[in-house]
């Protein structure tokens, strides 16, 4: 670092206080906007596409996300994506008894 002659840094020693004291606020508001309910963002559709044909192990099936059923129960959900998840959901819908939530 280069030193300005009295004591500190060009950079450090151009910052005024009304300045600083922007950056602060800014930065709060920036916080507080991005932060406030961050655990309430919501459902995502890569999130839940796999639930869907987990409704069939509890007797609603359903022809979205249902690329190739066999006795009604999807094999793919995408033509590229196996329908792994949605077995175990649904097995797990149809033991457990429990309904569909976000948090089942």
């Amino acid at each position: 670092m280069v030193s300005d002659g009295r004591g500190g840094t060009g950079f450090l020693r151009r910052v005024t206080a009304p300045t600083l004291a922007l950056v602060v606020v800014a930065v709060t508001i920036f916080m507080t906007l991005t932060t406030y309910r961050l655990e309430r963002t919501g459902l995502y559709f890569d999130e839940l596409h796999q639930a869907v044909g987990a409704f069939s192990w509890v007797g609603r099936p359903t022809e979205m996300f249902s690329i190739l059923p066999i006795a009604s129960r999807p094999v793919f959900n995408m033509p590229y994506s196996g329908a792994i998840k949605t077995t175990v959901y649904g097995l797990f819908l149809r033991i457990s008894g429990r309904p569909f939530s976000i948090v089942s």
